[in-house]
């Protein structure tokens, strides 16, 4: 009998943590676009994890990416986790749905690894890494003075 989404997702924290970790020892040279190598790794977990759950894998989008890092920037100006106005910089995209994930980790040790699995133990942050409706993502990563990581994932269904 299929488990259901709710008992896969919660069951498997641990497996996709696994995934993140093998997911990142095998990143390379990010495709030509404004997504850095360390933005790429949070792209190449969040579709490990995809993978792991038979969702489609999510393409990389350079307008996506843009606002990411943005977003990104300014909470570590502002040191303070807060979410963005979903369509505030893509008036370009023909969206039909956007989401977004938003997390902080560190200084010190692997904040990358940390924030990559707390979004996953998170149920409502799983649920928007697993949401089979979205077709791209954009990723940004700052650092602020104090060394704290800040991360902003942008989702979208582009028709």
């Amino acid at each position: 009998m299929p488990q259901s989404l709710a008992r896969r997702g919660l069951g498997s924290c641990v497996t996709a943590t696994i995934a993140f970790g093998v997911a990142s020892a095998f990143v390379g040279a990010p495709p030509a676009s404004a997504m850095t190598p360390e933005a790429n790794t949070f792209l190449t977990a969040t579709n490990a994890v995809r993978t792991y759950f038979h969702e489609n894998h999510l393409a990389e989008n350079p307008t996506l990416d843009t606002k990411a890092q943005f977003w990104a920037n300014a909470m570590a100006a502002r040191h303070a986790l807060v979410h963005s106005n979903l369509a505030a910089g893509l008036q370009s995209l023909s969206w039909t749905m956007l989401g977004e994930n938003v997390g902080e980790g560190g200084p010190g040790g692997n904040a990358d690894q940390a924030i990559a699995n707390a979004f996953v133990s998170s149920w409502s942050h799983f649920l928007i890494l697993v949401n089979p409706g979205w077709t791209s993502m954009g990723v940004g990563v700052a650092r602020a003075a104090d060394g704290t990581v800040w991360v902003a994932e942008e989702f979208a269904h582009l028709p």
